[in-house]
Protein backbone atom coordinates (compact mmCIF):
# COMPACT_ATOMS: atom_id res chain seq x y z
CA UNK A 1 0.00 0.00 0.00
CA UNK A 2 2.75 2.53 0.89
CA UNK A 3 4.37 1.58 -2.38
CA UNK A 4 1.04 2.38 -4.42
CA UNK A 5 0.98 5.68 -2.57
CA UNK A 6 4.40 7.13 -3.22
CA UNK A 7 3.68 6.04 -7.14
CA UNK A 8 0.27 7.88 -7.08
CA UNK A 9 2.36 11.16 -5.29
CA UNK A 10 5.08 10.68 -7.79
CA UNK A 11 2.80 10.61 -10.60
CA UNK A 12 1.21 13.49 -9.71
CA UNK A 13 3.96 15.56 -9.54
CA UNK A 14 5.74 14.67 -12.73
CA UNK A 15 1.63 15.67 -14.03
CA UNK A 16 2.00 19.07 -12.40
CA UNK A 17 5.33 20.14 -13.21
CA UNK A 18 4.43 18.75 -16.90
CA UNK A 19 2.03 21.32 -16.96
CA UNK A 20 4.52 23.97 -16.18
CA UNK A 21 4.50 26.33 -13.11
CA UNK A 22 2.60 29.51 -14.08
CA UNK A 23 2.15 28.96 -17.41
CA UNK A 24 0.56 32.06 -18.49
CA UNK A 25 -3.11 30.97 -20.10
CA UNK A 26 -4.70 33.06 -23.24
CA UNK A 27 -7.39 34.89 -22.13
CA UNK A 28 -10.70 34.41 -23.94
CA UNK A 29 -11.07 38.14 -25.77
CA UNK A 30 -8.27 40.17 -27.34
CA UNK A 31 -8.46 44.21 -28.62
CA UNK A 32 -6.46 45.87 -30.70
CA UNK A 33 -6.72 49.54 -30.84
CA UNK A 34 -5.61 51.82 -34.34
CA UNK A 35 -6.36 55.20 -35.67
CA UNK A 36 -6.85 56.21 -39.66
CA UNK A 37 -5.58 59.66 -38.33
CA UNK A 38 -2.85 59.69 -36.39
CA UNK A 39 -1.98 63.00 -36.90
CA UNK A 40 -5.01 65.70 -36.50
CA UNK A 41 -5.06 69.51 -35.69
CA UNK A 42 -6.14 70.66 -32.52
CA UNK A 43 -9.44 71.09 -32.08
CA UNK A 44 -9.91 68.01 -35.12
CA UNK A 45 -12.60 65.16 -34.28
CA UNK A 46 -10.10 62.22 -32.48
CA UNK A 47 -11.19 58.42 -33.51
CA UNK A 48 -9.94 55.30 -32.21
CA UNK A 49 -11.47 52.16 -33.46
CA UNK A 50 -11.19 48.92 -31.51
CA UNK A 51 -11.18 45.53 -32.23
CA UNK A 52 -12.50 42.70 -30.19
CA UNK A 53 -11.70 39.46 -31.10
CA UNK A 54 -13.15 36.19 -29.37
CA UNK A 55 -10.00 33.76 -28.90
CA UNK A 56 -12.20 31.07 -26.96
CA UNK A 57 -13.78 28.17 -27.76
CA UNK A 58 -17.23 29.32 -26.85
CA UNK A 59 -19.33 32.44 -26.97
CA UNK A 60 -18.73 35.45 -25.52
CA UNK A 61 -21.07 38.12 -24.19
CA UNK A 62 -19.87 41.33 -25.82
CA UNK A 63 -23.16 43.29 -24.91
CA UNK A 64 -21.85 47.32 -24.76
CA UNK A 65 -23.38 50.44 -23.33
CA UNK A 66 -23.31 53.20 -25.31
CA UNK A 67 -23.08 56.74 -24.49
CA UNK A 68 -22.70 59.43 -26.75
CA UNK A 69 -20.21 58.12 -29.47
CA UNK A 70 -18.23 55.88 -27.01
CA UNK A 71 -18.77 52.43 -25.55
CA UNK A 72 -18.49 52.62 -21.73
CA UNK A 73 -18.00 49.37 -21.72
CA UNK A 74 -14.09 49.64 -22.49
CA UNK A 75 -11.90 51.64 -19.89
CA UNK A 76 -9.68 54.12 -21.67
CA UNK A 77 -5.95 55.30 -20.51
CA UNK A 78 -5.30 58.25 -21.92
CA UNK A 79 -2.04 59.97 -21.45
CA UNK A 80 -0.20 62.86 -22.46
CA UNK A 81 3.57 62.27 -23.59
CA UNK A 82 4.97 63.13 -20.19
CA UNK A 83 2.84 60.40 -18.72
CA UNK A 84 0.44 62.56 -17.07
CA UNK A 85 -4.02 61.29 -17.37
CA UNK A 86 -5.40 63.57 -19.44
CA UNK A 87 -8.33 65.71 -17.98
CA UNK A 88 -12.10 63.97 -18.58
CA UNK A 89 -14.57 66.17 -20.42
CA UNK A 90 -17.47 64.62 -19.28
CA UNK A 91 -16.67 63.18 -15.37
CA UNK A 92 -19.69 60.80 -15.32
CA UNK A 93 -20.67 60.03 -18.39
CA UNK A 94 -22.39 57.13 -17.56
CA UNK A 95 -24.90 59.24 -16.27
CA UNK A 96 -25.66 60.38 -19.84
CA UNK A 97 -28.86 58.62 -21.22
CA UNK A 98 -27.13 55.90 -24.04
CA UNK A 99 -28.51 52.77 -24.83
CA UNK A 100 -26.95 49.18 -25.28
CA UNK A 101 -26.04 47.37 -28.00
CA UNK A 102 -26.52 43.32 -27.25
CA UNK A 103 -23.90 41.45 -29.08
CA UNK A 104 -22.72 37.22 -28.70
CA UNK A 105 -19.67 37.04 -29.94
CA UNK A 106 -18.79 33.81 -31.46
CA UNK A 107 -15.05 31.39 -31.74
CA UNK A 108 -12.87 33.42 -33.89
CA UNK A 109 -14.94 36.33 -34.44
CA UNK A 110 -13.92 40.01 -34.24
CA UNK A 111 -16.28 43.06 -34.27
CA UNK A 112 -15.17 46.52 -34.71
CA UNK A 113 -16.28 49.98 -32.59
CA UNK A 114 -15.17 53.38 -33.93
CA UNK A 115 -15.01 55.72 -30.96
CA UNK A 116 -14.76 59.53 -30.71
CA UNK A 117 -12.33 59.77 -27.85
CA UNK A 118 -12.15 63.39 -28.10
CA UNK A 119 -15.78 63.58 -27.23
CA UNK A 120 -14.49 62.27 -23.57
CA UNK A 121 -11.47 63.47 -23.05
CA UNK A 122 -9.56 67.11 -23.73
CA UNK A 123 -6.87 66.44 -26.22
CA UNK A 124 -6.95 70.43 -28.14
CA UNK A 125 -3.65 70.73 -27.06
CA UNK A 126 -0.66 70.17 -29.72
CA UNK A 127 1.16 67.66 -28.15
CA UNK A 128 1.49 63.41 -28.28
CA UNK A 129 -1.16 61.66 -26.12
CA UNK A 130 -0.84 57.94 -25.55
CA UNK A 131 -4.30 55.96 -25.81
CA UNK A 132 -4.75 52.81 -24.42
CA UNK A 133 -8.54 51.02 -23.57
CA UNK A 134 -9.10 47.68 -21.53
CA UNK A 135 -12.47 45.18 -21.19
CA UNK A 136 -13.88 43.27 -18.64
CA UNK A 137 -12.87 39.53 -19.25
CA UNK A 138 -17.00 38.45 -18.04
CA UNK A 139 -19.03 39.94 -16.03
CA UNK A 140 -17.14 38.01 -13.16
CA UNK A 141 -14.73 40.06 -11.40
CA UNK A 142 -12.40 37.55 -10.72
CA UNK A 143 -11.88 36.60 -14.70
CA UNK A 144 -9.86 39.69 -14.93
CA UNK A 145 -9.46 42.58 -17.73
CA UNK A 146 -7.73 42.03 -20.91
CA UNK A 147 -5.77 45.31 -22.27
CA UNK A 148 -5.00 46.75 -25.95
CA UNK A 149 -2.41 48.05 -27.50
CA UNK A 150 -1.08 50.99 -27.00
CA UNK A 151 -1.10 53.98 -29.44
CA UNK A 152 -0.17 57.43 -30.05
CA UNK A 153 -1.98 60.65 -31.79
CA UNK A 154 -0.23 63.67 -32.07
CA UNK A 155 -2.20 66.72 -31.82
CA UNK A 156 -0.62 69.40 -34.11
CA UNK A 157 -1.17 73.55 -33.78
Amino acid sequence: MRILIEVLLAGATVAALAAGPGRPVEPALSLALSTEKPVVKAGEEIWVKIQLTNKSKQDVNCTSADVGPVSLSYQYDVRDSAGNPVKKLIAHPELIPGHFRFCNLKPNETITNDNRISWLYDMTRPGKYIIQVSRSISEDEKSGVVKSNAIIITVTP
